[in-house]
């Protein structure tokens, strides 16, 4: 099966048409403090500096963090057909067009999101045995996935949180606290790193502004605080050879000037400050929720790709219409159902289930991270908050329907072992 895999997954994406962006060129630019971009990404496009080359070392790291995480998953929840049916469905998830594409384009998606299925896999077998090793493993990846791309050591700092609050999730008490504060470190570092280098969070910001704020009824709290007010005027006007540009108030030397000195302060002020609109504004922009349900479609073409899972079956990890998403629904809503009911009636969780709690809450967290970090590409964006996130899902029901298939072995073995 895991041979398969890797061959479809490489047949996928080798020798299709590469994808770039109009961040690719930053990738190519080898630095560290005060870089565009961080150093996982720009070391390896700089040190090969071939983009058939680095789309195929994509394609291979991508075949063996998936391939690593399915099997390791697979084994959290015992043996027999659960642990094939979920090794299979993991497999099946990294061959379907949203994650394939990523591999055969030229930005730092396909590493991010083979890094984070590998990390989800390894912090799930981290919470079922505890070990200096496991621990270290882990951190490793972390390691590496942090410094990936700017938004990420936000991430590490929530999955550290959640890891420490949520009873169960990682045990004993002292190898958490070990554990996560070696998160929050690497979490920290990566902070700093980035406020190296604004560029990126500026264009993000001023690309928030320009599609939730101006023109709207929080924009006079903007001014007041500095935004200069010319904000709908340059939108209304813009040169011809920017119009629909997603940076035109970047574009303005004044506004550009406000938001390197005070833009992201201001804005940051006004999300603390603003709870019901950070909770409300995923909802009423429906775009970041697509994104997150649907995955990258034909209609955001970052990299070529063959399709290798029948569209029925990928409809179901990647939902694009309204009969798409009820159809997933009927399958997601009963086995979740079914797993709630098994855990109520064996009056426990599996052992894996706190930890995945955690990552798929983190997954969802991801949701209104990039909601409010980020103006546009949110199907690229949340590509991998969405795989880890489906990953953890489906352990979480693997493991359900492990206890009852336990339950199932115990009533059988008890009478054989009395008439013997």
């Amino acid at each position: 099966m895991v041979l398969a895999f890797v061959a479809l997954r490489l047949y996928a994406t080798l020798g299709a048409d590469i994808g770039r962006s109009g961040d690719t060129p930053g990738y190519f630019e080898l630095g560290l403090w005060g870089a565009r971009r961080f150093p996982v990404m720009t070391s390896l496009y700089t040190l090969v500096d071939a983009p058939r080359a680095i789309v195929t070392i994509q394609a291979v790291v991508g075949a063996a963090c998936w391939a690593t995480a399915a099997v390791v998953v697979g084994a959290l929840v015992g043996r027999g057909w659960i642990s094939l049916g979920l090794i299979a469905a993991v497999l099946g998830l990294g061959l379907t067009t949203p994650i394939t594409r990523f591999d055969s384009a030229l930005v730092s998606e396909s590493i991010a999101i083979s890094l984070a299925v590998l990390l989800t896999a390894l912090l799930l077998r981290l919470s079922c045995h505890p070990s200096r090793r496991g621990a270290i493993a882990v951190l490793v990846v972390v390691l590496l996935w942090t410094f990936t791309r700017q938004s990420n050591p936000m991430i590490v700092l929530l999955v550290a949180a959640l890891v420490l609050i949520v009873p169960g999730a990682l045990r004993p008490r002292r190898f958490s606290l070990r554990f996560t504060g070696a998160l929050a470190v690497i979490a920290c570092a990566g902070l700093v790193l980035a406020s190296s280098n604004t560029v990126v969070q500026e264009v993000n910001t001023a690309q928030v502004l320009q599609r939730r704020i101006i023109g709207e009824a929080h924009e006079a709290w903007f001014i007041e605080r500095g935004m200069p007010a010319t904000g709908q005027e340059i939108l209304r006007t813009p040169p011809a050879s920017r119009r629909g540009s997603r940076s035109l108030l970047r574009d303005d030397p004044e506004f550009r000037r406000w938001l390197h000195e005070d833009g992201m302060r201001v804005y940051a002020q006004f999300l603390v400050t603003h709870p019901a609109y950070v909770i409300t504004t995923p909802v009423e922009d429906a775009y970041p929720v697509k994104s997150f349900l649907t995955g990258t479609d034909g209609s955001v073409r970052y990299g070529g790709t063959r399709t290798v899972v029948p569209r029925p079956i990928e409809a179901l990890y990647w939902p694009r219409t309204a009969r798409e998403l009820a159809l997933a629904a009927l399958v997601a809503i009963p086995l979740s159902l079914a797993g709630v009911v098994i855990c109520l009636r064996r009056r426990r969780v599996p052992e894996v289930g706190p930890m995945a709690l955690c990552l798929l809450a983190v997954a969802a967290a991801n949701v209104l991270v990039v909601t409010h970090t980020a103006g546009a590409t949110y199907p690229r964006l949340l590509t991998a908050a969405g795989a880890s996130g489906r990953v953890a899902w489906l352990v979480i029901v693997a493991g359900a329907f492990a206890l009852r298939a336990e339950r199932d072995r115990r009533l059988v073995a008890e009478p054989a072992a009395q008439g013997a």
